[in-house]
């Protein structure tokens, strides 16, 4: 049996609230190895075996694992034969780096998405997208603030706001035209994802993002800007054209305040600009209000866009 089951256990247990950033439980490790067997063994192959498309998918995987983690081997045994599959399994479940961890999980990902190309000719029971959905539930069910997104591994604040807010965000910015806001946000999760040394710089990208997508918008539409516009005579561009609704006073207040108070003063109070002789530190809770505030903006925007005539 494929996918996942809702058994009694799972169901009986109140959902984690706290947000684990690693290292994986082994638990969750096992589970994501079964999901990459279940999916690398069903692959059918209309010039060959199941057996022969899988293990070489399965040789890619280690073979990027080895290079970029600087190795000669995954899984050292007496056992020279042995196969790909066992050797990043074990490696996997070995691993005590999140960092390396999530390399682990990103190097599967990208092959399983590789298989969704149609020109590969690949066919298979369990699907690409079910496998790769599987393996963000069960990094759900434990608690992990870690997500496969958009052929990235993105951490995430809390899962509320990963679901409501970023997830549908970044679908959005993926519609083409929407390529660079698409692009920064994703930057400021790799900014977000490596620690606090690099949150100044997730802080610039989330308000380059919202400011790309006003841009996209404005361009679309015809509406006059200057390229070089920042985020307050842009808002002004999306206020006056009508992006924001004028039919509540106090709505297109609130909506006015969050974009012109939000993430430009947090950008401008805490990254993006030379620090001088104050040495300034972002901190957690800061840098996860600015990546929701960011996500919530900009599916608010698009939103809006897609639903004026």
């Amino acid at each position: 049996m494929s996918g996942i089951v809702d058994l009694y256990s799972k169901n009986n247990n109140s959902q984690q609230a706290v947000i684990n950033y690693g290292p994986l439980p082994e638990k969750l490790k096992i589970q994501i190895n079964y999901i990459l067997q279940d999916f690398f063994d069903k692959l059918s192959d209309r010039w060959g075996s199941k057996e022969d498309i899988g293990t070489q998918f399965w040789d890619e995987i280690a073979s990027t694992l080895r290079r970029e983690h600087g190795l000669e081997t995954l899984y050292s045994e007496p056992l020279r034969r042995l196969m790909s599959w066992y050797k990043v399994c074990q490696y996997f479940k070995n691993l005590d780096d999140i960092q390396y961890e999530l390399d682990v999980i990103h190097a599967a990902c990208l092959s399983i998405e590789a298989c969704i190309n149609p020109e590969l000719g690949l066919g298979s029971s369990y699907s690409p997208q079910q496998a790769l959905a599987d393996i963000n539930t069960r990094l759900q069910e434990h608690g992990v603030g870690y997500r496969y997104q958009e052929k990235e591994i993105i951490k995430v604040p809390t899962e509320f706001t990963y679901e409501q807010a970023i997830q549908p965000a970044l679908i959005l910015l993926y519609q083409v035209g929407f390529e660079n806001a698409q692009q920064e946000f994703m930057s400021a999760f790799e900014h977000y994802k490596k620690g606090i040394s690099e949150y100044e710089e997730a802080l610039t990208d989330c308000l380059k993002a919202v400011e790309s997508t006003i841009k996209i918008i404005a361009t679309i539409r015809g509406w006059k800007f200057n390229q070089n516009d920042t985020a307050q005579p842009l808002i002004k561009v999306a206020l006056d054209n009508g992006l924001v609704p004028t039919y509540s006073v106090n709505f297109l207040s609130g909506v006015r305040n969050t974009l012109e108070s939000g993430i430009p003063t947090l950008r401008n109070k805490l990254g993006g600009h030379g620090k001088g002789a104050e040495i300034r530190i972002v901190d957690e809770a800061s840098m996860h209000y600015c990546i929701n505030l960011t996500a919530a903006v900009i599916l608010y925007l698009v939103q809006r866009h897609q639903e004026m005539p």
